[in-house]
C-alpha cells in the first residue's frame, strides 16, 4: 500500500473540512465579485443613459425649430388654396345654368348608339350558335370513332372468351354510374380512351395464354362428343372384353381435358376480369359523354339566344325612354356637376402638393443635416460607451481569471487527495462479490489500514451552497472511504439508541471479514462478546472455527462471568506484551513485529455487541483498560454501544472513546464524529 497517502478517518474528516471551508469561502468571495461587477455595470449604464438623454434633448430642440418654420410657410400655401376654391365654386354655378341646351344635343347621340348596340348583339349570337354547332359536330365525330373501337374490342374479347362461358358473361352491359354522370364530356371522352387502351393491352396479354387460346379454337361442347365417339370406335375395333378399358381411358382423357380447362380459366381469370372492367367502364364513359355533350350543346344554344333576348329587351327598354333622354341628361348632368365640383376642389387641393413638397424638401434637408450630426454624435457616444464597457469587461475578466486560478490551486489538490484515497482503497479493498472471492489470495504483507465504510456528503449542503461561476473538478456528491488505522486508530465504537440491528451487526461482521482478508494468515485473532444475541449476530463467523478455532478464541462468549474472564485474559496479554516485548525499546507492537519477523505477535480484536449488556463493574474497568493500553500492544476494540442502556458503575465514557473512531447512528444513517 502507498505509504504517502493518509487513509486515517481523521485525515478524511480534515479533508472534508478543508473542502467545506474552501467552497464556502470562494462562494462568499464570488458573491462579492459578482456584486461589485453589477454595481460597476449599473454606474456605467447610468452614466451612458444620462449622456444619451442630454444628446437626444438637444436634437429634439433643433428639430422643433425646423418644424415651426415649416408650419409658417404652410400657412401661406393654404391661403392661396382658399382663393382658388372660391373661383371653382363660381364656375360650377355657370355650368349648371347652361345644362338644358347641352341635354337636347345629347338625346340624338344616345338614340344612334342604341341602334348600333342592337346590331352588334345579333351578330354575336349568330357567331356563337355557329361555333357551338361546329364544336358539337367535331366532338360527335370523335365519340363515334371511339365507339367503333369499343365495338371492335368487344368482338375481340368475345372471341378470346369463346372457350369459357363464364368469361363471356363478364361482357354483359353495366348499369349507369352516378359518378360518371357528374363529369364533363371532354373528361369522359378522355377516360373512355384510357379504358379502351387498358382493354386492348389486357386482350393482347390474354392471347399469350396457351390454354385459353386452345379452348377458344376447340369449344368444350365439341370435346365430349368427340371423346365419346372415339371411345366407342375403339371398343368396336378391339376384341370382346376391350370395352371397359376404352371407357376408362376415355374418362381419364376427359378428366385431363377438364383439368386443363380449369387450369386455363384460373390462369386467365384476372386478365379476363381486367378486360371486362375496362370495356364496361369504356361503355359507361361513352354513354355519359354522349349525353353530356348533347346537353352541353343545347345549353350553349339556349344561353346565346337568351343573351340576345336580354340585350334586345334592355335596348327596347332604353329606347322606350328616349323621350326622357333630355330630362335624364339634365338630371345626370346635374349629378355630374355635383360630382365635378368636389373633384375640382380636390384638384385644387392637390395643387398644393408640389408647394408643400418644396417646403417639405427644405425641411427634410435641414432635418437630415440635424439627424446626420446627431448620428455622428451618437456614434461618438457609442464608441466612448463601448470602450468603457470593454475596459470594464477586461477588468472583470482579469479579476475572474485570478479568482479562478486561486480556486483551482486550492480545490484541485483537495479533490486529488479524495481521488487518491478512493483509488488506493478500491485497489486494496474491492467490493464483496464472487469474482473477488474466487480470485482472493492471502496477503503476505501487513496492511496498516482496513476499510470499514465510506464518508458520504453533498458538498453543496456541507458548505451551504456552491459557486455559480466556478467549476468543481469533480462531483459535488463525495464518497471518501473510511479506514481503521493500525495501530493509531484501529478501534471503533458504533453508538446507537437501539439494539444491534442488521445494519450495525453487518458493519461489525464486515470489519471482521475485511481484517481476515487483508492481514497475513495467523497474524490476527478475535474475541467476540454477544450477551444479547447469544452469538446469533456473528453466526456466520463461526464457520471459521471449523478450520481454526483459535482465530475466534474458541467460541462466541455471552455470559457475564465469561465476559469478565475473556477481558481478564486480554488484560494479561497486554501486560505480557508491554513487559516482555515492548519494554522501553518499541513504542508499538507494529515496531516490534517489524523487528521480530516470523515470531511477530498477533493482532487481537475484541468485538462487543450491545454494550454494556452483560458487563459488570469489573468488566467495565477491564474494558476501559484495554481501550487505553490495547492499541499500543496490538489489541483493538470493535464495539456496538446501545445508548438506551444505563451506564454501569465505574464507566468513564470519554476514556472508552478516546482512542477509537466514533460512529453515531440515527434516523438518517450513520455519522462519523470529527
Amino acid at each position: 500500500m502507498n505509504d504517502s497517502i493518509d487513509l486515517q478517518v481523521s485525515h478524511s474528516l480534515e479533508l472534508l473540512g478543508a473542502l467545506k471551508r474552501t467552497v464556502a469561502d470562494f462562494t462568499k468571495r464570488e458573491e462579492a465579485l459578482l456584486r461589485d461587477a453589477r454595481n460597476r455595470g449599473y454606474q456605467l449604464n447610468r452614466k451612458h443613459h444620462e449622456a444619451s438623454a442630454a444628446l437626444e434633448k438637444s436634437i429634439a430642440t433643433a428639430i422643433a425649430a425646423v418644424e415651426h418654420e415649416f408650419a409658417q410657410e404652410g400657412g401661406r400655401i393654404r391661403a392661396n388654396y382658399e382663393h382658388r376654391r372660391a373661383w371653382i365654386e363660381r364656375a360650377h354655378s355657370t355650368l349648371s345654368r347652361t345644362l338644358p341646351e347641352r341635354a337636347r344635343a345629347a338625346r340624338g347621340s344616345i338614340v344612334g348608339r342604341l341602334q348600333m348596340e342592337k346590331l352588334g348583339a345579333e351578330k354575336r349570337m349568330s357567331a356563337g350558335l355557329q361555333q357551338a354547332d361546329a364544336d358539337f359536330a367535331e366532338f360527335a365525330s370523335r365519340l363515334d370513332e371511339q365507339r367503333g373501337l369499343l365495338t371492335g374490342l368487344r368482338r375481340r374479347a368475345a372471341q378470346c372468351f369463346s372457350g369459357y362461358g363464364v368469361f363471356g358473361k363478364m361482357l354483359a352491359p353495366a348499369g349507369k354510374s352516378e359518378e360518371t354522370q357528374r363529369k364533363s364530356h371532354p373528361v369522359l371522352l378522355a377516360e373512355m380512351t384510357q379504358h379502351l387502351a387498358a382493354a386492348n393491352d389486357a386482350i393482347r396479354e390474354f392471347r399469350t395464354f396457351s390454354l385459353p387460346k386452345f379452348f377458344a379454337a376447340l369449344h368444350p361442347a365439341l370435346i365430349i362428343p368427340i371423346i365419346a365417339f372415339g371411345t366407342g370406335a375403339a371398343a368396336t375395333m378391339l376384341r370382346p372384353g376391350g370395352t371397359l378399358p376404352c371407357i376408362i381411358g376415355g374418362g381419364l382423357l376427359l378428366a385431363a381435358i377438364l383439368a386443363l380447362h380449369a387450369k386455363g380459366r384460373k390462369q386467365a381469370a384476372p386478365t379476363a376480369q381486367t378486360i371486362a372492367d375496362a370495356l364496361k367502364n369504356a361503355a359507361l364513359s361513352h354513354d355519359a359523354s354522349a349525353a353530356s355533350a348533347t346537353g352541353f350543346h343545347a345549353s350553349e344554344r339556349k344561353r346565346a339566344e337568351e343573351e340576345l333576348e336580354a340585350t334586345k329587351a334592355s335596348i327596347e327598354s332604353r329606347w322606350s325612354k328616349a323621350a326622357n333622354i333630355q330630362t335624364d341628361f339634365e338630371t345626370e348632368g346635374a349629378e355630374k356637376y355635383s360630382e365635378q365640383a368636389p373633384r375640382a376642389l380636390g384638384k385644387n387641393k392637390a395643387l398644393m402638393k408640389p408647394r408643400f413638397e418644396a417646403v417639405e424638401a427644405v425641411r427634410d434637408t435641414k432635418l437630415s443635416e440635424i439627424n446626420a450630426e446627431a448620428d455622428s454624435k451618437r456614434a461618438e457616444l457609442k464608441t466612448e460607451q463601448t470602450a468603457e464597457l470593454e475596459a470594464m469587461r477586461s477588468r472583470d475578466t482579469e479579476e475572474w481569471d485570478v479568482f479562478n486560478e486561486a480556486w483551482r490551486k486550492i480545490i484541485e489538490p483537495l479533490y486529488r487527495q479524495v481521488d487518491a484515497i478512493s483509488s488506493v482503497t478500491s485497489q486494496h479493498f474491492p467490493a464483496w462479490n464472487e469474482r473477488y472471492v474466487d480470485s482472493w489470495q492471502p496477503s503476505l504483507e501487513f496492511t496498516p489500514f482496513v476499510k470499514f465504510g465510506r464518508l458520504e456528503t453533498d458538498l453543496k449542503v456541507l458548505a451551504g451552497g456552491l459557486p455559480t461561476q466556478l467549476a468543481l473538478p469533480g462531483p459535488a456528491q463525495l464518497h471518501i472511504p473510511a479506514c481503521l488505522a493500525l495501530p493509531a486508530r484501529g478501534s471503533i465504537i458504533f453508538e446507537s439508541r437501539e439494539s444491534g440491528g442488521a445494519a450495525l451487526m453487518g458493519a461489525l461482521n464486515n470489519i471482521i471479514l475485511r481484517l481476515l482478508s487483508t492481514l497475513p494468515p495467523g497474524k490476527i485473532a478475535f474475541t467476540i462478546l454477544d450477551p444479547v444475541g447469544l452469538g446469533q449476530n456473528f453466526a456466520g463467523i463461526m464457520h471459521i472455527a471449523d478450520h481454526e478455532e483459535s482465530v475466534i478464541n474458541r467460541r462466541i462468549w455471552t455470559q457475564p462471568d465469561q465476559i469478565e474472564d475473556r477481558l481478564t485474559e486480554i488484560n494479561e496479554h497486554i501486560e505480557k506484551v508491554i513487559q516482555m516485548y515492548l519494554r522501553d525499546e518499541f513504542a508499538t507492537i507494529s515496531e516490534y513485529n517489524a523487528h521480530a519477523g516470523v515470531v511477530a505477535e498477533k493482532y487481537q480484536f475484541l468485538v462487543v455487541a450491545d454494550f454494556p449488556a452483560g458487563f459488570s463493574e469489573a468488566s467495565v474497568k477491564r474494558l476501559q483498560s484495554i481501550a487505553a493500553s490495547g492499541p499500543r500492544c496490538g489489541v483493538f476494540t470493535l464495539i456496538h454501544w446501545d445508548q438506551r442502556q444505563a451506564n454501569p458503575d465505574g464507566l468513564v465514557p470519554e476514556d472508552l472513546r478516546k482512542s477509537a473512531i466514533i460512529v453515531r447512528g440515527g434516523q438518517s444513517g450513520f455519522a462519523i464524529e470529527g
